[in-house]
């Protein structure tokens, strides 16, 4: 790895052994190679060092030894994305394969536009993974996220024209337990057609189907193909409301789903909300089917096949982040029992499973929300809590704020790091709140002397935020893309 990198730039000095070339990149001005040179090892999976960036390098790729100022923004908003503790790789082992399904992988390396010039290639993945070991086991997640259509929560949903979805993640879980090493892989995202939810002030914006019936089935219909070609069956497991605005899209999706009719695909509408004081009635409804589809088993220093993984778990709420994790952490603690009673060992891992799977929830949370996941302590306590609703209060209004003020400057640095943008025809000016927030105060208050002077009292914020809702150009900070 270190002679490629003198390869191009010349006498390698950084004291750092864990080098490596994450890419080559065409900015406004110049090329750049971008290098990783600080990481952090946080264990081994089967023998290989997995390592967390943690600095990169841009160095150009041209006469000029120095960063052009015009290239300058674009190398802050992607190290912004890249640097925030959610990228992985390993100098010897390949992150973006799992043990059992290695068909197309290069979706989940958030380098792979990168690499097409490099000879030594070292995928990195955007997600989150999670080492864990003691005397008789080895316990690893390893959360992927597809690079194909990531984004904010209320900037990105449903799915793109190819029928790329929005968050979707696939999450592994693996055990080395004596001489045994087993696997066991679910996957969540959007609802795969085309829909949207903008923010304005109002916490739960309209839901918007945003085309035709024929297309939308079109679009749901090649997303599961691919799902089948990559995981042989699936079972769809939607928990979103029965009620309100999140029916109408339930009703939709379901009426899609009807007219795809594979029997490698099957379908179960669980309303989280409604049914969260007994969470145990859903894994029994599903327990035949995860018993069917079991698990990745290979033994004797991995060269022995001993069972295959035959389906997999597609989880979904409305933003696959809260109830979507409560709900795959009770599938994963199923499967954990089933490996455990095999593998004959009296080991307890209740309390670093949960961990496990609170610490992958936040860290997927922040990705798609800026906040930590909700919910967490259906998986602490098995139910809500009275503290546990504070804390969710409390986030929420964080997102509330972030959705609004924050996710389209960082959804326009999402999509400049997996190469959305063409530099030729775009021209990125430095983040500012351009007013907007400034805007909205100062309307607010004159909306407030109006009523005021009207005589209307109390009423004045609440016909103030009322005004407010019908201008939602006001207060969207976004950042200044000019074609």
């Amino acid at each position: 790895m270190q002679k490629e990198i003198q390869n191009y730039i010349g006498e390698f000095s950084l004291d750092y052994t864990n080098a490596a070339i994450f890419g080559k990149i065409q900015l406004q001005v110049h090329k750049y190679l971008i290098l990783i040179v600080n990481s952090q090892c946080i264990g081994q999976l089967l023998g290989h060092e997995i390592y967390l960036i943690k600095q990169l390098v841009f160095y150009p790729l041209s006469e000029s030894e120095v960063i052009h100022k015009n290239d300058q923004i674009y190398i802050e908003m992607i190290k912004s994305i890249l640097c925030d503790d959610s990228c992985y790789y390993s100098l010897t082992y390949n992150l973006t394969h799992s043990l059992q399904f290695k068909k197309n992988r290069n979706r989940f390396a958030i380098n792979h536009k990168y690499l097409e010039e490099i000879e030594n290639k070292t995928y990195v993945i955007n997600g989150c993974v999670q080492i864990y070991n003691n005397a008789t086991l080895t316990y690893c997640q390893i959360v992927r996220r597809e690079c194909l259509r990531q984004g904010r929560r209320f900037t990105q949903r449903g799915c793109d024209q190819q029928g790329n979805c929005t968050n979707y993640t696939e999450i592994e879980d693996v055990y080395q337990i004596n001489k045994s090493t087993y696997s066991f892989i679910q996957v969540r995202g959007s609802l795969p057609f085309k829909w949207s939810q903008l923010p304005y002030l109002n916490p739960k914006p309209n839901i918007q189907i945003d085309s035709n019936s024929d297309n939308n089935i079109e679009l749901c219909n090649a997303h599961l193909f691919t799902q089948i070609q990559y995981y042989r069956e699936m079972f769809i497991l939607n928990l979103i409301d029965r009620k309100g605005k999140q029916q109408k899209l339930g009703n939709y999706f379901q009426s899609i789903l009807e007219s795809f009719q594979r029997r490698e695909i099957q379908y179960f509408w669980f309303d989280f909300h409604q049914e969260r004081a007994n969470l145990s009635k859903l894994v029994d409804e599903i327990s035949s089917v995860l018993e069917q589809y079991g698990y990745y088993q290979i033994a004797n220093q991995n060269t022995k096949l001993i069972s295959e993984q035959k389906g997999v778990f597609r989880v979904n709420c409305m933003s696959c982040i809260d109830r979507t994790n409560v709900v795959q952490y009770l599938i994963s603690k199923f499967i954990l029992e089933e490996i455990i009673q095999d593998a004959g060992i009296e080991d307890s891992l209740e309390f670093i499973h949960k961990k496990v799977w609170i610490n992958s929830g936040n860290q997927l949370s922040k990705l798609y929300s800026g906040t930590n996941s909700l919910k967490n302590n259906y998986i602490r306590y098995g139910k809500q809590t009275k503290y546990g609703m504070i804390q969710d209060a409390v986030l929420s209004t964080k997102r509330y704020f972030l959705n609004h003020f924050n996710d389209y400057h960082i959804q326009n640095s999402i999509d400049l790091t997996l190469g959305l943008w063409d530099m030729n025809d775009s021209r990125f000016h430095n983040y500012k709140f351009e007013n907007s927030l400034q805007k909205c105060i100062l309307i607010f208050i004159l909306l407030m002397i109006i009523f005021n002077y009207l005589n209307l009292g109390i009423l004045s914020p609440a016909l103030s935020l009322v005004v407010l809702n019908y201008f939602p150009q006001i207060y969207q900070v976004r950042s200044i893309l000019t074609q």
